[in-house]
């Protein structure tokens, strides 16, 4: 029979959870993984494990990048492809998603153009990032239930029975 060293033996679950922490953890500072088992797994070939998970860390930054120059159009024409590029590249190295909805990403990206020094010759470019974001939110929201014109006619009845004017208030759901 031959013998196993089990010190070096993974669950999947457990290389699984350590690749997904040293992506988006290194994703701006390189790999921080010093679990042995884990790094023994590309330990194969003469390309160092660093390059190797910085390709999975670029793709990560660059997908993320693009989402937020496609969530935010109008902050990218107003400032042009490569500054928008730039700016987003470096909020997605600071702003690593908490949600797996990729639409609700880039929530923060406002507050991060009113922080970001080479924008604020562009004062009016955080208040765009926010109806931008905005209507991302409408976009993706929930559908609301759908008014029933029966309901509304009987209660537009009952409130103004006495009187030959009706009155629609919206309410928010804010």
């Amino acid at each position: 029979t031959q013998q196993h060293d089990h010190s070096m033996v993974m669950l999947l679950s457990d290389i699984q959870k350590h690749f997904t922490e040293e992506i988006i953890s290194g994703a701006d500072q390189g790999s921080r993984n010093h679990n042995e088992p884990f790094n023994a797994i590309f330990k194969t070939g003469d390309i160092p494990f660093n390059k190797r998970i910085g390709v999975y860390q670029n793709n990560l930054v660059q997908s993320l990048s693009k989402v937020i120059r496609q969530s935010f159009p109008l902050v990218e024409k107003l400032t042009g492809e490569e500054f928008s590029r730039q700016m987003a590249t470096l909020f997605v190295r600071s702003h690593i998603p908490a949600d797996g909805h990729i639409n609700h990403y880039g929530e923060e990206y406002p507050e991060f153009i009113e922080n970001f020094v080479p924008a604020q010759t562009l004062p009016y470019l955080p208040d765009i990032a926010r109806l931008e974001w905005a209507i991302n939110e409408a976009a993706y929201a929930k559908d609301d239930n759908a008014l029933d014109p029966a309901t509304l006619s009987s209660e537009l009845n009952r409130r103004n029975h006495d009187d030959d004017t009706a009155d629609l208030y919206i309410r928010g759901t804010g």
